[in-house]
This record gives structure tokens, sequence and C-alpha cells, in this order.
């Protein structure tokens, strides 16, 4: 799994987290990020949690192309109403998933930590 390291500084990072004992250096202030001994099943179950997350988003708006399309077809007079509908319940809906996403973000497991190398 790959991890992308921010700095604070601002620069950014990635390393190949498998486990393993690792480090990245800063190249601008020179700060050193070591990898935790965290387990790999906590960030793949982080993972799959977002997965589950975007497929929820994914099939309530197949199901709400596929309503709409049915009543276009049924009473073709009504399809300027779709997108209406179709704006109200995403407006209604964006709440509820970034509640979702904040939640998830606050049970990630902190992969990185910081320390000073001299």
């Amino acid at each position: 799994m790959n991890l992308t390291i921010t700095c604070v500084c601002g620069a950014t990072g990635r390393i190949r987290y498998t486990g393993v004992d690792q480090a990245w250096q800063c190249p601008d202030c020179g700060s050193a990020w070591q990898a935790d001994q965290r387990s790999t099943a906590g960030l793949a179950g982080f993972a799959a949690e977002l997965r589950r997350i975007r497929l929820t988003v994914l099939l309530a708006v197949l199901s709400a192309v596929t309503a709409a399309a049915v009543l276009a077809f049924i009473e073709p007079g009504r399809i300027l109403l779709v997108p209406i509908v179709l704006g109200v319940a995403a407006f209604l809906y964006r709440p509820r998933y970034r509640r979702r996403l904040a939640q998830v973000y606050q049970h990630l497991p902190q992969a990185v930590s910081p320390s000073k190398r001299s």
C-alpha cells in the first residue's frame, strides 16, 4: 500500500508501506518521517470502507438515473422534473455523505509519525 506523506513545510512524498520500519526524509526541511508498525489490515479496512461509501453513492446515482429514464419513457412531459428532483436529492444527501466520510477519516489509523533526525 502506498502512503503519501505531507511534511509540515508543505513538501510531499510517497513510500511503499509494507509493515516494515521505513523512513522518508523531507527534501526541503530535512525532517524524517518514520512509518509505524501498524497493521496493514487496519489500512485495508479503511480502504474497504471508503470503497463501500463510494459504491453506495454510485448505486444511488444509478437508481436515480434508472428512475428518471423510466419516468421519461412513461410520461415524457415530466422529464423536466428529473434534474430538479436529482438536484434536491443531492443537496439533501451531501451532508450525510460528508458526515460518513468524516467518521471514517476520524478512525483512520495513524500510519506515520514525525521524528527529527540529525
